[in-house]
């Protein structure tokens, strides 16, 4: 609990200073609306941005999730076969012909 009352903190903080900063720098360039909505755009663009690029990475990896179970269902029957036919091969050397142990 400390630590996520902390957190908050910090960003309230953080988000002060960097709204004082700005209102200073557009009370100094004696520009109310361009200063404000320049660094606005400028630091919620990153952010749009990145979370598109995380929207489309989840839909690509459902899609890519999906052709991997079809995959997947193909590769368990081939396995199971494997391990059958490996154990039909060996039951038979072994125990049938009476071969030597491995």
């Amino acid at each position: 609990m400390k630590f996520t009352l902390f957190g908050r903190l910090l960003c309230i903080l953080c988000g002060v200073a960097t709204a004082s900063t700005v209102l200073a720098l557009a009370l100094q360039h004696r520009s109310a609306v361009w200063l404000p909505a320049v660094y606005g755009v400028g630091t919620g663009l990153p952010v749009v941005v990145f979370a598109f690029l995380v929207s489309a990475g989840v839909a690509w990896a459902g899609a890519a999730f999906r052709r991997l179970q079809a995959v997947e269902r193909w590769a368990r029957y081939v396995t199971a076969a494997i391990v059958i036919a490996v154990g039909v091969y060996y039951t038979w050397t072994f125990t049938i012909q009476g071969g030597s142990s491995i």
